[in-house]
């Protein structure tokens, strides 16, 4: 943040977050977990919220319109995210994001992750006007973010995201054709 300010302007930044993002199988499903402050939600993620409100606590989370068509979960149901039980408190349209996807507050899924990983990456907002592709080919050449870091724009970060899933799920297939094939 402080070098995009120092290079384009201090008004160049709306909002940065931190993101918790990891990717289980919730029932039979696999799923996006996305744990971002309710600021981010709005004001990074660009969420519209379609039914219910967005969560506050702890225990509460949203679902993706694409969740709801696929378990058929509804507002003020119940799903269990590593044990502990969450609240579907409302129900978003997240354009960028193509797959199933439960977002809780950053706090919740701090707690939930706490002994993992932490947080993954950071969301930027930026001002109307500035060129994100500009943005990102900058942050490339400040020193010490590269090779540590990567940059990317949010369909970037979508698109690899989607193929990794692809990719997972084409192996588990193979696994599972290898397995059935020794067994016969």
């Amino acid at each position: 943040v402080r070098a995009i300010q120092e290079s384009f302007g201090p008004q160049s930044v709306r909002h940065a977050v931190p993101v918790i993002l990891r990717t289980l199988m919730i029932g039979e499903w696999s799923m996006e977990i996305i744990a971002v402050s309710p600021t981010g939600m709005t004001e990074v993620y660009d969420l519209e919220l379609l039914a219910g409100r967005f969560p506050a606590g702890n225990t509460e989370l949203v679902i993706s319109e694409e969740t709801q068509k696929l378990t058929g979960w509804q507002v003020g149901g119940t799903t269990t995210v590593y044990g502990q039980e969450f609240t579907i408190v409302g129900c978003i349209r997240y354009a960028a994001g193509k797959m199933a996807s439960l977002l809780m507050t950053y706090d919740a899924g701090e707690a939930l992750f706490s002994d993992r990983r932490g947080f993954q990456m950071g969301a930027i907002n930026l001002a109307a006007g500035l060129d994100p592709e500009q943005v990102r080919a900058f942050l490339e050449t400040v020193p010490g973010i590269l090779p540590e870091y990567a940059v990317y724009l949010e369909q970037q970060v979508q698109e690899r995201y989607v193929q990794l899933v692809q990719d997972i799920l084409k192996v588990s297939i193979v696994f599972e054709i290898m397995a059935l094939s020794i067994i016969t």
